[in-house]
C-alpha cells in the first residue's frame, strides 16, 4: 500500500526544511520512503525564521521521525490509507501533523522530542488515530514534562504508591517535602487531566490510600507516545523521589 500523499507530503515538508537548516542531505531518506520533493507543508516551514536551537531541535526530530518509519517498513507495517487522510479531512490531519512539527522545533525539554516523533509516526501508520483524538493528543503532549511522562510510563508498569501525598504535604514538619513538591504538583496534575487514576476509585488528588494506576485515557497515551521506550534509569530515578517521600 501506497503512502497517502497527506503524509508524504507533510513529512516531506519537514524532511527537507531539516536538510536546509543543517546543511544535511537527507534526500536519500526521503527518496527511501517515497516522498516528493518540496512540499506546501516545505515551503512553510522553511519560510519561518527558527532560532539555532530551534533548528537543532527540528533537525533531530525529524532524523527520529525516519528512523521510527523506516523501522515501521522493515517491520512490514503499512502507512494509512483510510477516511481520516482521505481529501475531505485531509486538511484537518495535515494540521496534527504540522503542529507536531512545530511542536518539536519549540520543545525545551529534549528528552521529549522522542515523544513528539512517536506520535508523528503512530498517526501515519495507526488508523485507530482518529482527527480529534490526534489533535487532542498533540496539545496533551505540549503541557505534560518529561517527568511527568516517566511517571506515565511507571504507572503502566506497577501501581504508584502515592497514597496520602495530601495529607503529607501539608505537614509543614518535614521540610525534606519541599524537595518533592513539584513532584506531587505534577502528579495531581496527571489526576486532574485524567491520566491517573486512584485503583480502588475513590477519592483522588492524594487524598485516598489507594495506590494510583493509569486510566483508559492514560494507556492511550502510553501506546501512542511509545513510551515503553523511556530509559529504565530515567524511571528508577523517579522511583527514587517517590520512595523518598514516601519514606519522609
Amino acid at each position: 500500500m501506497l503512502m497517502n500523499d497527506l503524509v508524504k507530503d507533510s513529512l516531506a515538508g519537514g524532511i527537507t526544511a531539516a536538510a536546509s537548516l543543517s546543511g544535511n542531505q537527507f534526500i536519500t531518506i526521503a527518496t527511501a520512503i517515497g516522498a516528493p520533493a518540496i512540499s506546501s507543508v516545505a515551503v512553510d516551514f522553511a519560510s519561518r525564521t527558527l532560532s539555532k536551537w530551534q533548528s537543532s531541535r527540528l533537525v533531530e526530530g525529524i532524523q527520529m521521525i525516519a528512523e521510527k518509519i523506516g523501522l515501521n517498513l522493515q517491520s512490514g507495517k503499512s502507512f494509512r490509507c483510510d477516511s481520516e487522510m482521505s481529501p475531505v479531512k485531509g486538511e484537518e490531519a495535515q494540521q496534527v501533523l504540522e503542529g507536531i512539527l512545530q511542536n518539536i522545533s519549540d520543545e525545551y525539554e529534549k528528552k521529549k522530542i522522542e515523544a513528539h516523533a512517536s506520535l508523528f509516526t503512530n498517526m501515519c501508520f495507526d488508523e485507530r488515530i482518529v482527527f480529534e483524538q490526534a489533535i487532542y493528543l498533540t496539545r496533551v503532549l505540549k503541557q505534560l514534562s518529561y517527568r511527568q511522562l516517566i511517571i506515565i510510563a511507571i504507572s503502566h508498569d506497577i501501581p504508584l504508591q502515592t497514597g496520602g501525598w495530601q495529607l503529607k504535604f501539608k505537614d509543614s514538619g518535614k521540610p525534606i517535602l519541599k524537595n518533592y513538591a513539584d513532584l506531587h504538583s505534577e502528579i495531581q496534575q496527571l489526576e486532574q487531566m485524567r491520566i491517573l487514576e486512584a485503583s480502588n476509585r475513590g477519592v483522588s488528588l492524594g487524598g485516598s490510600s489507594a495506590p494510583l494506576r493509569l486510566s483508559l485515557f492514560g494507556e492511550t497515551i502510553f501506546e501512542e507516545l511509545d513510551l515503553e521506550s523511556i530509559p529504565e534509569e530515567d524511571k528508577q530515578l523517579v522511583l527514587q523521589m517517590i520512595s523518598n517521600v514516601n519514606n519522609a
